[in-house]
């Protein structure tokens, strides 16, 4: 077996990282901890205590090793392949491309929704356009 150094030296710094906001929850907040130390069981932890880490005096800290983390990872293994799921016409006046929602993975959130003819809707728009497809769907 063969194993990538770097791909194993990231691992173990995400579980640290990880581990580490995760005791801080259980220390401060008295929580029952994770299943588990493995990265999937933090990552799950730290999901269902997100309410409470977001008004935490260190949330920015929390965002910038999470935000550094997936960068490093991003530089490891690239980008997730981005595909584009048609949401119907555009909403802005006068044009007529198609609106898509671009996600990066399988079955990931839209991180942007965007017009095939070049302008992006912002994120305050987006349930304003979902309204109106539901409603054009009846």
């Amino acid at each position: 077996m063969k194993l990538d150094e770097r791909t194993v030296e990231m691992r173990t710094e995400t579980t640290d990282v990880l581990a580490s906001w995760a005791r801080l929850v259980v220390e401060e907040r008295g929580a029952k901890g994770p299943r588990g130390r493995d990265v999937a069981s933090l990552v799950s932890f730290l999901c269902q205590e997100m309410d409470w880490i977001a008004g935490h005096p260190a949330a920015v800290s929390f965002d910038e090793e999470v935000r550094q983390l997936l960068q490093r990872l991003s530089a490891l293994f690239g980008p997730a392949p981005v595909r584009g799921m048609p949401l119907g016409a555009c909403v802005e006046p006068e044009c007529t491309g198609t609106l898509l929602a671009v996600t990066r993975g399988a079955g990931g959130s839209p991180g942007q929704v965007s017009c095939d003819a070049g302008h992006v809707l912002p994120p305050r728009q987006w349930l304003m356009v979902a309204g109106q497809r539901a409603r054009w769907s009846q």
